[in-house]
């Protein structure tokens, strides 16, 4: 027996093979209706397959209107053009699907099923005016005494054509310097504000702390939110065309790391990318009480 990985339309899809015959044989997909919107949210199938002697594999599916999808081994998918379809998936509908296999001497074997895309699409988002409302700036600077508080408001737009899930910590949560969100999840016991696949967060960032984010928020507050339950957990998505507000503070604690001068405001998709860094950078200065 011998196994295989391949990633389809941003999903990843396990393919199992390698016994005797027949040629093509055991082939499922599970599950069959899909949403690839890199929510974390079944985002991902699982074809499996049993192949019984050297042979080659096609695997692709077909639109209504007869387009062609190749799901290959480089990590993606393909339409008939070539056109690399990972950060943009098919359009939604359901696929005829194909195994077809072809032994060195010409015999062919093609297996068919079906694979429906629902809710698909490349997930897009900004901070609104590129700005944050940064509390006692003046001229691109902040002065905050040790033991008070830098505060930030924010409104994040969702600019995508898919719903953006998000979890907390939640607006209004206030940080200690010396804390991130991992700390707060274990702290509150929220497993749900530890870092997840496929969560939106806003984040805020210095130049000394040597990782990305460690203050982060939901990209809206709950009223601004639609909430979903799936699998008995309640999720939330900011949805397409509307703002979340984001608001928190950061208290120093402590005094910053020397040297430490700039901070600035971003947007996480966790396990995906920083989807925008950088953010309305201004200077703070820590000073003593």
């Amino acid at each position: 027996m011998c196994n295989r990985l391949l990633v389809l339309v941003g999903l990843v899809l396990l393919l199992s093979s390698c016994s005797f015959w027949p040629m093509l044989s055991r082939v499922a997909v599970a599950p069959a209706i899909i949403s690839p919107n890199a929510d974390g949210v079944d985002d991902v199938t699982l074809i499996r397959y049993r192949i019984g002697r050297a042979a080659n594999l096609s695997i692709y599916f077909l639109d209504g209107a007869g387009q062609r999808y190749y799901a290959l081994y480089d990590g993606g998918v393909h339409d008939q053009n070539g056109r690399y379809l990972a950060a943009e998936p098919p359009p939604d509908g359901t696929y005829a699907l194909y195994l077809e296999a072809e032994d060195r001497v010409g015999n062919r074997v093609v297996v068919s099923s079906t694979l429906t895309i629902s809710a698909g699409g490349r997930p897009l988002a900004e901070i609104a005016g590129g700005s944050i409302d940064w509390q006692g700036e003046m001229n691109g600077k902040v002065g905050v005494p040790v033991g008070r508080r830098l505060c930030f408001t924010a409104v994040v737009i969702n600019i995508g054509p898919v719903p953006l899930r998000t979890s907390g910590p939640w607006p209004g949560q206030a940080y200690r310097l010396t804390q991130s969100y991992h700390d707060l999840a274990a702290t509150y016991d929220e497993p749900s504000w530890a870092k997840q696949r496929g969560v939106w967060r806003f984040g805020i960032n210095y130049d000394t702390t040597g990782v990305d984010f460690p203050f982060r928020w939901a990209i809206g507050r709950p009223e601004d939110l639609e909430q979903r339950v799936i699998d008995g957990q309640a999720q939330y998505y900011l949805m397409p065309g509307r703002r979340g507000m984001v608001y928190g503070c950061i208290q120093f604690d402590v005094a910053p790391p020397v040297g430490t001068d700039h901070w600035w405001g971003g947007l996480i998709h966790e396990s995906v990318q920083i989807a925008a860094n950088n953010v309305d950078t201004v200077s703070v200065l820590v000073g003593r009480p």
